[in-house]
């Protein structure tokens, strides 16, 4: 009984271990503590995605207003998922390519503060052209 005693209360230090460990890597704005976490940080800013061709889209944005400037950025493609580019500071912009015509897309801009990956709390939507 000593030992299964011992064995749970280990794996209930593991979990809780393991779930403050992975809500520390991704804080959303959208929710409540997260939504502090990111203004601390700072979120990107204006996100707009372009088309600039059937196949292509440009995305770009403005560093966070407030907060921690990112070290790195990562643009993801939503539907359907994908990182699209990650870069480490300027320029801010990257060109999505090898898309299909009249489609339409929607993107996010991550921002990253050591290991910690905060959310764009803005989705910008594009139709190819």
């Amino acid at each position: 009984m000593k030992r299964l005693l011992t064995f749970v209360v280990a794996l209930a230090a593991v979990m809780a271990l393991t779930q403050s460990t992975a809500s520390a890597q991704w804080a959303t704005p959208s929710t409540g503590s997260g939504q502090s976490r990111a203004r601390h940080i700072g979120v990107p800013t204006s996100v707009t995605a372009t088309a600039v061709s059937s196949s292509a889209v440009d995305i770009s944005w403005s560093p966070p207003a407030n907060g921690v400037t990112p070290t790195a950025y990562e643009v993801r493609r939503i539907n359907p998922s994908g990182i699209v580019c990650t870069l480490a500071a300027a320029p801010l912009t990257c060109r999505d390519i090898g898309l299909d015509p009249s489609t339409t897309y929607s993107y996010v801009v991550d921002a990253r503060i050591g290991d910690n990956w905060i959310r764009s709390s803005a989705t910008e939507v594009v139709t190819t052209n």
